[in-house]
């Protein structure tokens, strides 16, 4: 699974948790990443886990693994940008057949991704937090 914007790594802990294999967690502010590294460590997770100190645009660019499950929690004043990151995952071809990516946005914000590899499967909104979901159309 990839993290992206992962602040304290939570969405990617509970997946380990949970099972995933493994984790990279990418997250541009130096404290988040060395207090991910502390999460992932007090979790029992050093082994399954990977965290990457860069901005999310500069991450993807250095990735090659695809992933199944893909979240995307960046600060709300910055979430228009996650359109443009989205098709950069497409494009790179980072999401798997059966892959999910989870965006959580503002519901202030225009999340307006079209992709042909990829379709909205579910929108949820509570309060000012939205759930956007999409599916690999290769899992379709």
């Amino acid at each position: 699974m990839l993290d992206l914007y992962a602040g304290t790594g939570a969405l990617g802990i509970e997946s380990l948790s949970r099972g995933a294999k493994n984790a990279n967690f990418v997250e541009k502010d130096r404290a988040l990443s060395k207090l991910i590294k502390e999460n992932v460590s007090k979790a029992g997770f050093n082994s399954a886990a990977k965290v990457i100190n860069m901005p999310v645009e500069s991450a993807l660019d250095s990735l090659s693994d695809q992933y199944d499950l893909i979240f995307a929690d960046p600060p709300y004043q910055i979430a228009d940008q996650v359109s443009s990151n989205i098709s950069k995952i497409v494009e790179l071809d980072l999401l798997s057949e059966s892959g999910l990516i989870i965006v959580e946005h503002s519901s202030k914000s225009n999340l307006d991704i079209t992709e042909d590899k990829i379709e909205k499967t579910m929108e949820r909104r509570y309060g000012d937090t939205t759930i956007s979901i999409y599916i690999s159309k290769g899992n379709i």
